[in-house]
């Protein structure tokens, strides 16, 4: 019997053991495929082939969320484990998974190119926290006309970037979303933090109906 604002922490409990309910996006797949009319001015993007609109355009996007516990180096809380991140890249190809969102990376803050993925970086908080974004560029997020299309660096632009919160903008050209990489605060936070934190995110991302 926990008082309120440490029951709060926790996901449910249920026969001793800790509740995940499976996550599903209310975005309607719809909002994040570039309509007619935004693609109709266009008629050939940057390698040459034609726009999206009045041809076959077949959408794949897998989205998934892992905190990683640490992809930095060695420090007090975590220890680094070499080969980790590669380690994690390769899983998350296998899996099929085309966007990533990574908490608890305690990477710097950054845009790369690294193993197959491009990844944003919010920056760690004196080694603790940092969310990424990874994006696979190996596995086309979609075919047009029967040409892969796969994701570029160019598609992605970081509009907040914080230890607990990464909110990029993907302009890529058959999909856009707004896609959120969150690590909310929890057991040890005051409940009126937490709050507050949760206020905050909802403000920041008000009036977007493509949010991931």
């Amino acid at each position: 019997h926990m008082p309120p604002e440490t029951r709060g922490s926790y996901p449910l409990v249920q026969d001793g053991s800790f509740v995940f309910c499976e996550a599903r996006s209310a975005v309607d797949p719809a909002s994040i495929l570039p309509t007619a009319a935004t693609s109709s001015s266009v008629a050939d993007d940057d390698d040459g082939g034609a726009a999206c609109c009045g041809i076959d355009v077949l959408t794949s996007v897998v989205f998934a969320s892992f905190n990683v516990c640490t992809l930095g180096d060695s420090g007090r809380r975590s220890k680094f484990l070499a080969g980790r991140p590669a380690l994690i890249r390769s899983q998350v190809h296998d899996l099929g998974v085309s966007l990533l969102g990574v908490q608890e990376a305690r990477s710097p803050t950054g845009a790369r190119d690294v193993g197959g993925f491009i990844v944003l970086a919010s920056g760690a908080d004196r080694g603790t926290l940092g969310c990424e974004l990874w994006a696979d560029t190996e596995k086309p997020y979609a075919s047009v006309d029967g040409k892969d299309l796969f994701f570029r660096m160019s598609d992605f632009v970081a509009i907040h970037a914080d230890p607990r919160v990464l909110v990029v903008r993907v302009t890529a050209r058959c999909l856009q979303c707004t896609v959120v990489v969150a690590h909310a605060p929890h057991s040890g936070v005051d409940a009126a933090v937490r709050d507050a934190w949760w206020s905050d995110l909802a403000h920041r991302l008000a009036g977007q109906s493509d949010v991931v």
